[in-house]
């Protein structure tokens, strides 16, 4: 089969979203950058008050079932907890970050002046004992380093309690048709949302098509859900990514790679904690997977454990919509370094223009899950 082709990819749109500083609850940033993406392409256009970014493009049919296209806005990234007298900050996480993602790391502060650089500060090699040369600091031990040298410098920086920090990171153009960089979680799905937009705008859907830029999604999955019980659709196709496990690290681990086209999610579950996941409905992974063959776009099945999506509060919502869920695969999630392939990112915004046109029209969607 031929690969999909990526040269219609805006580099420099995908680019900007990434770079954008935008911790759950603070993506008035990412806003910005994706209400003028969407703009020329829909007729209706706000954020309401949770923050989340709706807008909307009207169908042929009145009458006609509707659909939404959801994809969260917002990042993983640090609060900070504690200023030291020395002017060490302290920090807690936003969102799920392991301590191997943090060490040694450049971040940048988030303050009313501008973003203000920093390190995450990690013990001198010259000076750190065998016995723990090869271990990491929890995060709770994590101190970042501004280059200040008391609690009143670090304050004039506009840095306070609660000030929020992501991870400063290039956005990098790899070989072979490969990006890598901060926030690919969830902005490469975002900019799907924007190239979505622009192929229906050329091509209307019978139904009206809501576009749904949601917030706090790393931190509590609430605010896909209150923008869908605004918006009331019939079918909600969420967009996130989900983990490879095609490296070296993670053989066995699930059969999702690279380069080998959109995963269709089957089954997640977070399994750390709360009892929170998705179950796709019986035979929507095969009507998905329908549309993909007749479109000859290669996907994948996704079943993975440790991740959660917006789907899994969508599909609580009262009068809840038919949710199914298409997945780009990415390596190294979480970290400053996520990778994915612009193949896979092409192919998924083919296959969720089709669906999102196709399926709300097709009754048995709508059937009873049993």
């Amino acid at each position: 089969m031929a690969k999909t082709r990526t040269s219609s990819i805006d580099l420099d749109l995908l680019e900007r979203l990434s770079l954008a500083p935008g911790p759950s609850g603070s993506e008035g940033p990412v806003v910005a950058i994706l209400r003028k993406a969407l703009e020329p392409f829909v007729t209706e256009i706000r954020v309401d008050r949770p923050g989340n970014l709706i807008a909307r493009i009207p169908g042929k049919k009145k009458g006609a079932r509707s659909a939404a296209i959801i994809a969260h806005m917002d990042e993983v990234g640090l609060v900070v907890r504690n200023i030291e007298s020395d002017g060490f900050i302290r920090v807690a996480r936003i969102g799920g970050i392991g301590r191997r993602s943090l060490a040694a790391r450049p971040v940048q502060f988030i303050t009313a002046g501008g973003l203000v650089p920093g390190v995450i500060g990690v013990k001198a090699h010259h000076l750190t004992d065998p016995s723990e040369s090869q271990l990491l600091p929890t995060v709770d031990h994590v101190y970042v380093d501004v280059g200040a040298s008391s609690a009143a410098e670090v304050k004039e920086l506009g840095i306070e309690i609660g000030t929020k920090a992501v991870y400063d990171a290039a956005f990098r153009r790899l070989a072979h048709g490969r990006i890598s960089g901060k926030a690919i979680d969830d902005r490469a799905l975002c900019y799907a949302q924007v190239e979505i937009a622009r192929r229906l705008k050329a091509a209307p859907p019978p139904g009206d098509v809501w576009l749904i830029g949601s917030v706090r999604e790393e931190f509590d999955l609430s605010g896909a859900v209150q923008a869908t019980m605004a918006v009331k659709p019939d079918f909600a196709l969420v967009l996130d990514i989900t983990p490879t496990a095609d490296t070296p690290d993670l053989a066995g681990v699930n059969s999702v790679r690279l380069g080998a086209g959109p995963a269709v999610k089957s089954y997640d579950f977070h399994g750390r904690g709360p009892l929170a996941g998705y179950i796709a409905p019986p035979g929507l992974v095969e009507r998905i997977e329908v549309e993909a063959r007749a479109a000859k776009i290669a996907t994948q099945r996704e079943v993975v454990i440790g991740v959660v999506t917006d789907a899994v509060e969508v599909g609580r919502a009262p009068e809840a919509p038919v949710v199914g869920c298409l997945a780009l695969p990415m390596r190294y999630s979480h970290s400053p370094i996520e990778l994915a392939a612009l193949d896979d990112l092409s192919a998924l915004i083919e296959l969720a223009t089709r669906v999102v046109t196709v399926l709300p029209s097709d009754a048995e969607v709508f059937q009873p899950p049993w």
